[in-house]
């Protein structure tokens, strides 16, 4: 095997990920699935930049749910308050053709 160094380590490194499975490297329990694997300190940062984006996004979706539900909320007041002024509306209306 050659050795790691200058600009190949990226490349080693996550083929070394992908060879140990994405569970395996994800586990976070520093085990590999691979026999005679290297230690998964080379595969840290890569790991490590994948659960930071992973974390990012399940922030960014659980901010997004909030919101849509925020909307949500708001949209359903704003129905009841539409439906309000209409029959306030009818009731104007009915009024003024009873009082002709």
């Amino acid at each position: 095997m050659m050795g790691v160094s200058g600009n190949g380590w990226p490349v080693w490194v996550c083929l070394l990920w992908l060879c140990t499975g994405v569970a395996g490297a994800s586990s976070g329990d520093g085990s590999s699935s691979a026999p005679g694997a290297a230690p998964a300190v080379e595969a840290d940062p890569p790991v490590e930049a994948v659960r930071r984006e992973q974390r990012a996004l399940r922030e960014r979706a659980e901010a997004l749910r909030q919101r849509q539900a925020d909307n949500d909320a708001l949209m359903e007041r704003q129905d009841a308050q539409l439906r309000a002024l209409e029959q306030r509306l009818r009731q104007l209306r009915e009024g003024r053709e009873t009082a002709r």
